[in-house]
């Protein structure tokens, strides 16, 4: 199941807190409510328990995958293209959703 660009970007941005930084799970804070979080939990990428946001095996597969898209973006845009460095991120932010995993 295809999830929405805006889950995706907190899917990413968990999987960098939780697993790469190992800062544990997130508050939900503001995010409370929050469709993208809602479609997460539906699809089964993360939980909500008391007040906290946590990925799933299945979010932290996908998570990593995401990261990985977006990674291979910046370096694309960075080494082969020679996009200036300030540009390189926020591009590689919109291109990681256009790759496939293969």
């Amino acid at each position: 199941m295809k999830i929405s660009e805006s889950a995706e970007e907190i899917l990413e941005t968990l999987w960098v807190h939780i697993e790469e930084a190992k800062l544990g799970p997130m508050d939900v804070g503001v995010a409370k409510g929050e469709p993208a979080v809602d479609e997460l939990g539906k699809s089964a990428y993360v939980k909500v328990a008391d007040g906290k946001i946590n990925l799933t095996e299945k979010g932290k597969m996908e998570g990593q995958k995401i990261v990985r898209r977006h990674r291979l973006a910046e370096r694309l845009f960075a080494d082969v293209l020679d996009i200036k460095k300030n540009l390189v991120h926020p591009i590689s932010c919109q291109f990681e959703h256009l790759l496939h995993e293969g």
